[in-house]
């Protein structure tokens, strides 16, 4: 079975996935700023769940965010174009990631009141869509910036 379709041959919950699953991972030379991007943000939102509960977890957490939105950053691709044998048919990652570094900066800006992050999300708005984004969507979270 081809890679790209191990994941998609298995219709239950991740939890109960056994078969060998080839893992892959952004790195310089590959990068993903879609999927960093999307990752920092997500690292973020759970930071700020976290933060009464387990404030140094919470503090692990918007560590690993700021380092994922620096990478996402600096080295800027998409994840599509460093993996096409896996991701044309099955995981097409959109058309830009200039969204998901505005995501990761406004999520980051929520966590920790920083300018900076405020400041990059507003720089980052002329790369999207003009005027109001519709839906907020797996591989454009444009509307959820805005």
């Amino acid at each position: 079975i081809a890679e790209k379709q191990v994941d998609h041959d298995f219709w239950g919950r991740p939890e109960e996935m056994t078969m060998n699953r080839t893992a892959f991972k952004v790195t310089t030379d590959a990068p993903g700023s879609d999927v960093a991007g999307a990752v920092s943000a997500a690292l973020s939102a759970a930071s700020i769940m976290f933060a009464d509960l387990d404030p140094v977890y919470a503090n692990q957490l918007l560590n690993h965010s700021k380092q994922l939105l620096h990478f996402a950053d600096k080295y800027r691709g998409l994840y599509a174009e460093s993996f096409p044998d896996i991701s044309q048919a099955i995981y097409i990652s959109g058309t830009q990631y200039e969204d998901e570094i505005a995501w990761a900066a406004i999520w980051l800006y929520k966590a920790t009141y920083e300018e900076e992050y405020l400041n990059k999300t507003e720089s980052m708005l002329p790369t999207m869509r003009k005027g109001r984004s519709w839906a907020f969507g797996w591989s454009q979270v444009d509307a959820g910036v805005h």
